[in-house]
């Protein structure tokens, strides 16, 4: 296996996590450099190259977040062209021969094949398309036993919060979102299919930060994942997708603003207070 992995961490990796499993990894570039051994001199590309070979070379079926954020406004998800919106790394394994872009307008992900998880959603059989939905990359994540890494990233870059929010509301919507649908086109290669994106956004005008510190410490208490430290900080978590929708699914289910940071709890809970009901889109916009 090739790979620059330091062997602390790498011996960290094999011994905590089984790499067959299908692993969705969060990057932070910065806070990953203590993973890999490297000239001091490398350049960007290097070290970008290092750090694709590693992961790429350790798990069977990473997923890797190619988000792009366009399709609302410009209509098209051009799955081979759009670059991805997220971090270095991310762009740079969009470039790598082995890896292969779903066909999921905003939220795509980058895997080795995309029939491991049965994510190649054919352009002969379209719907409605929802990321955060029962067929969506986190239920089959979690149905599959896998992980979530937060490579170098913090717990806020889990985008799976969202599938949590989906799944487990009344009326598949939390109180504070509302959806919306967005139609437009994806095209790879030279076939093209109209599609519509159903959204659950944020309400138009309003702040909406999540209580992240509070969600850590969920998990912290849970004592749910494994870390490595640097120089006595945490620089990597790993856990169970499954665990971690569990820990966060109960205090979800018991306060539907658990995830909101005191700020935006008052300033939602007035709202919710003033209409007697859950968010709708006419509430703050037009509708469409």
């Amino acid at each position: 296996m090739l790979h620059f992995f330091k062997t602390p961490f790498y011996e960290f990796l094999v011994s905590n996590f089984d790499v067959s499993k299908p692993t969705i990894v969060h990057s932070d570039l910065l806070q990953s450099r203590h993973f890999i051994t490297t000239s001091p001199t490398a350049d960007r590309n290097t070290l970008l190259n290092h750090h694709s070979t590693s992961i790429l070379s350790l798990l069977e079926k990473p997923l890797v977040p190619a988000f792009n954020y366009d399709f609302p406004k410009n209509k098209i998800f051009d799955v081979l062209n759009d670059p991805i919106q997220l971090g270095p790394l991310n762009e740079y394994m969009r470039s790598q021969p082995s890896m292969k872009r779903t066909q999921m307008p905003i939220f795509s992900f980058l895997l080795k094949d995309l029939n491991h998880l049965n994510l190649n959603p054919s352009f002969e059989k379209r719907g409605e398309l929802d990321p955060f939905d029962s067929d969506s990359v986190f239920s089959k994540v979690i149905s599959h036993d896998g992980y979530i890494y937060f490579y170098g990233a913090g717990i806020q870059s889990a985008t799976i919060i969202h599938f949590i929010e989906r799944m487990f509301s009344k009326n598949f919507n939390p109180l504070y979102r509302y959806d919306k649908i967005f139609s437009g086109d994806i095209i790879e290669n030279d076939l093209t299919q109209s599609v519509q994106l159903k959204y659950h956004v944020r309400p138009k005008d309003l702040a909406l930060e999540y209580d992240w510190p509070k969600l850590e410490s969920l998990l912290n208490e849970a004592q749910s994942y494994q870390q490595f430290f640097h120089n006595g900080k945490s620089v990597f978590k790993g856990i169970k997708a499954k665990e971690l929708c569990e820990i966060w699914k109960e205090a979800f289910i018991q306060d539907p603003l658990a995830f909101l940071d005191k700020k935006t709890r008052e300033n939602v809970d007035r709202l919710l207070q003033k209409y007697g009901r859950r968010f709708l889109l006419t509430d703050f916009e037009d509708p469409i």
